[in-house]
């Protein structure tokens, strides 16, 4: 059975549905893989390429950040 994304990355999927956007991969402006941005602009960097470890590390910042689980 596949989990969903919400069950893995409960934070992240918090976050994404409301408060944000998650972009993924380097570009002009960014070296980290992984980067959390709302209106406010970039509220969290990876410093992680691996995707799994990224996503976990994103969605652990998040919990502490807005103390939800």
């Amino acid at each position: 059975m596949k989990k969903k994304f919400a069950d893995t990355y409960p934070n992240l999927a918090w976050y994404i549905d409301g408060l944000g956007v998650m972009e993924l991969g380097t570009g002009e402006n960014s070296d980290s893989c992984l980067r959390l941005i709302d209106e406010g602009g970039t509220r969290y960097e990876s410093e992680e390429c691996d995707l799994d470890a990224a996503l976990e590390a994103a969605d652990a910042w998040l919990g502490e950040e807005f103390d939800v689980e």
